[in-house]
């Protein structure tokens, strides 16, 4: 209840008893339709069911996990934009490497999974 009285700043370093709870609670209070996925979630972030966790290490990871699809997301959307304009795999990575600052391989390798996805759909 502290983190939505004092919003984004808020960082503690209480323990959290009942993260699951806690989670499927803030997602509910968000407006997020979808709150049986919390186990999901939570593997995600690499965290136990019931493990005792600080506040702080929650969120953190919560942003990061968020970040990190946000990224993959805007990676993905570069590959179908570039695709449907016509661009060339090479246009494509070079853009990946730039934009994102990954190397020649890692870009590739998105190029290639997104690419993979997109034939399978």
């Amino acid at each position: 209840m502290d983190y939505l009285a004092e919003g984004n700043n808020y960082c503690s370093d209480r323990e959290i008893v009942h993260t699951e709870a806690l989670v499927r609670m803030i997602m509910a209070l968000s407006g997020d339709q979808d709150v049986d996925n919390v186990e999901k979630i939570l593997k995600d972030i690499n965290v136990e069911k019931e493990e005792k966790i600080k506040v702080c290490e929650l969120f953190e990871q919560y942003v990061r996990k968020g970040r990190q699809e946000g990224r993959q997301e805007g990676m993905r959307f570069l590959i179908m934009d570039n695709l449907e304009e016509g661009k060339t795999e090479e246009i494509i990575i070079k853009k990946l490497m730039r934009g994102f600052s990954l190397g020649q391989d890692e870009a590739k390798h998105y190029y290639d999974q997104c690419t993979m996805e997109m034939a399978a759909d």
